[in-house]
């Protein structure tokens, strides 16, 4: 009896997310569990990354905090 061939629940996700041919309701619930199993495989991912420290973001940054550093 031949064995049934392995797949990759992951990586068929990734292919219908990013295929332009899959219908849109199909895209966003494949990126939405894609999501969801990247904070459960990495609970970090996801977090608020650092802001970019450029001088105008700094500054926007400042002007949004009410001028104060």
């Amino acid at each position: 009896m031949p064995r049934k061939k392995k797949f990759d629940p992951v990586r068929i996700l990734q292919e219908i997310a990013a295929n332009p041919a899959s219908g849109d309701t199909a895209r966003v619930a494949a990126a939405k569990v894609l999501l969801a199993h990247q904070k459960t495989v990495d609970p970090t991912a996801g977090e608020k990354d650092a802001p970019p420290s450029d001088a105008i973001t700094q500054r926007a940054l400042r002007l949004l905090k009410g001028g104060k550093s």
